[in-house]
């Protein structure tokens, strides 16, 4: 395993892009081998409705990932083993307490909407697969590339770098027959999450408080067709669908992102003058 520490520890801007690589080869692997694949159905649309193949393979990745930080011996490296910065955690407990809220009720409105009668469809379910995404996308991303894009090219550029190339990773969706708009969306929201829990991570120096945002807004994420499998919609109607007003949300967090960032900037440089 030295030899691996000792590259990681040499190079570390090299070693993150060729972890980044590696896992997006994984997934580009199937396109390689049999060519484009709808997995939509002609819909468009990726469907969610069997988590249990997405469990499986998510918790593979992940498994192989800590694998390779065990390797590079990069645990600190990584944000998993590194103690919190006690007033970025501050910052996360209010800023959690939002998307916590807007899962509850969510949860809450699926739960009660069955004739009268309350049920639970999956929500354990739901929340495994979140928390999985969660820790291998944040530990990949915010972790492993953030590392080696901030050790050459600095903490801001390495924001922006590590959340483009996090929007940019799920153009592969396209490729598995995703709609061209869909897809436009999801990576500008994806590129705007990456910019905010990038700077949630500088602030708290560990990624554990970006993994449990990142969980809550997945787990909103897969619950929204729940809710709208429900809800009284006239079938000859127009269905829900996203839309341009789909880009709000990405604003938001761009700006959360930048007013977190330049929290951080004036605590960091308070410092330093201290």
């Amino acid at each position: 395993m030295r030899p691996f520490s000792t590259l990681g520890r040499t190079y570390p801007y090299a070693t993150a892009l060729s972890v980044v690589a590696l896992f997006a080869g994984y997934f580009l692997l199937p396109l390689l081998l049999r060519g484009t694949v709808d997995m939509t159905g002609g819909t468009g649309q990726i469907a969610m409705t069997d988590l249990r193949p997405f469990i499986i393979g998510e918790g593979l990745l992940l498994m192989a990932l800590l694998v390779v930080i065990a390797a590079l011996r990069w645990w600190r490296q990584s944000g998993l083993a590194v103690r919190a910065d006690p007033a970025g955690l501050r910052l996360f407990g209010w800023i959690v307490i939002v998307p916590l809220l807007i899962v509850g009720g969510l949860w809450s409105y699926i739960a009660t909407q069955s004739d009268g009668t309350p049920r639970i469809p999956g929500f354990g379910t739901i929340a495994l697969l979140a928390i999985l995404i969660g820790v291998f996308e944040e530990t990949l991303f915010r972790g492993v590339l953030f590392h080696g894009l901030r050790q050459r090219h600095g903490p801001g550029a390495a924001v922006v770098m590590s959340a483009l190339l996090f929007g940019g990773f799920h153009l592969v969706n396209a490729v598995f027959g995703q709609s061209l708009f869909l897809t436009v969306i999801q990576i500008a929201t994806a590129t705007a999450l990456g910019l905010f829990l990038a700077a949630i991570v500088l602030q708290t120096r560990t990624i554990w408080p970006a993994v449990a945002l990142h969980a809550l807004w997945d787990a909103y994420a897969l619950s929204v067709p729940l809710a709208v499998a429900i809800m009284p919609i006239d079938p000859q109607g127009p269905q829900p669908a996203p839309g341009v007003a789909s880009l709000f949300i990405p604003a938001m967090l761009s700006l959360a992102s930048f007013v977190i960032y330049r929290r951080w900037r004036r605590r960091n440089f308070a410092t330093v003058r201290g």
